[in-house]
């Protein structure tokens, strides 16, 4: 009896997409790799299976959407939304987490191209060479990307305004007089994160301020970061302390308050904050924090829709369609102005 793939990955050392591309002949596959799978298929007696019309009829109405974690609650609300919006279309999708995993993201792309998806939505996209290689061959699925869309080739798209976001939090905060300000971010490499943060440093160099010498600490989004950073906050002299932070994520600024609440230190009356996306929707236990957000159910049936108008006309002509943020002022911001 032959071994499954997944077999043959972990013995050959190379992910399944990678032998099912130079199984099929596709792909960027080297000769050396595709001649060592060849020679790994006979050795340990795999028997790739043949694909089963009936499998690529049913998925040609299918939308397949990657997430990186469905424990994001923006993706939760985006996820909604675009399969509420297909389901009155007699649509329907299929949801895969990658846990944020490059290789994992490749795999199910290739999964996607293989079993006849007409179109794939990926939410928070890993932009790298694998990635732009796929978009660019004419055998691929149609790839909407929502929420984050790659830098280096144009695509369909349904985006929030992340600059304009960035210099809206740099100047509520500048006209509540705060000028010493940190940014709690995420990863260096995001898109999203680059754009807001720039959008920040715009907002503080029209306010005639150095936008440069405003700190910015890189992490992972998550709530455990947040927590970190408020610790090493609340550690500093008063003195040194930012009178203010901005949250790129509201998971981030849940962990940022928590940490400054076990410390003794409250929010706003020691130090404000504002941030992206209204941590108060996914912790219930939270102060309500001023908040920099769209309506992403809303944006995840404006993919769906943008989906259906693609393949009603065909045309191949990609749309970029941007959401505007909107500031919701609650209580985190004291006022130091003089």
């Amino acid at each position: 009896m032959g071994i499954s793939l997944v077999e043959l990955s972990e013995k050959i050392g190379l992910s399944t997409a990678t032998i099912t591309r130079a199984l099929n002949g596709e792909g960027n596959v080297t000769e050396k790799t595709r001649q060592e799978v060849l020679d790994a298929v006979q050795r340990y007696g795999y028997v790739p299976k043949t694909k089963r019309t009936t499998t690529r009829k049913r998925n040609s109405g299918m939308v397949m959407v990657i997430t990186g974690s469905l424990q994001n609650p923006v993706h939760n609300h985006l996820v909604v939304g675009i399969e509420t919006e297909l389901a009155k279309h007699g649509r329907h999708s299929v949801v895969v987490q990658t846990d944020y995993s490059e290789q994992l993201q490749e795999e199910y792309l290739q999964y996607a191209k293989d079993e006849g998806f007409p179109c794939i939505m990926i939410l928070n996209a890993i932009e790298n060479a694998n990635l732009i290689r796929f978009l660019k061959s004419p055998s691929s699925p149609h790839v909407l990307f929502i929420n984050r869309e790659p830098a280096s080739v144009e695509t369909d798209s349904v985006t929030m305004d992340n600059y304009r976001s960035g210099y809206m939090a740099a100047k509520k905060l500048l006209d509540n007089g705060h000028t010493r300000i940190m940014l709690i971010s995420g990863p260096e490499d995001s898109t999203v994160c680059k754009a807001r943060i720039e959008g920040f440093r715009a907002g503080m160099k029209d306010h005639g301020l150095d936008s440069g010498s405003t700190p910015v600490f890189y992490g992972d989004r998550s709530y455990a970061y947040g927590f970190s950073i408020g610790k090493t906050i609340a550690d500093m002299p008063a003195s040194e302390r930012p009178s203010a932070v901005y949250s790129l994520s509201g998971t981030m600024a849940g962990g940022f308050i928590d940490a400054l609440n076990s410390s003794g230190l409250s929010v706003p009356a020691d130090l404000s904050i504002i941030c992206n996306d209204n941590p108060s929707n996914f912790f219930a236990e939270k102060m309500s924090i001023s908040s920099i957000e769209v309506d992403f159910r809303s944006m995840g049936e404006t993919a769906a829709k943008r989906y259906l108008e693609i393949i009603e006309s065909k045309n191949g002509i990609s749309k970029q369609i941007l959401f505007m943020p909107t500031i919701y002022e609650r209580s985190s911001i004291r006022n130091i102005g003089t």
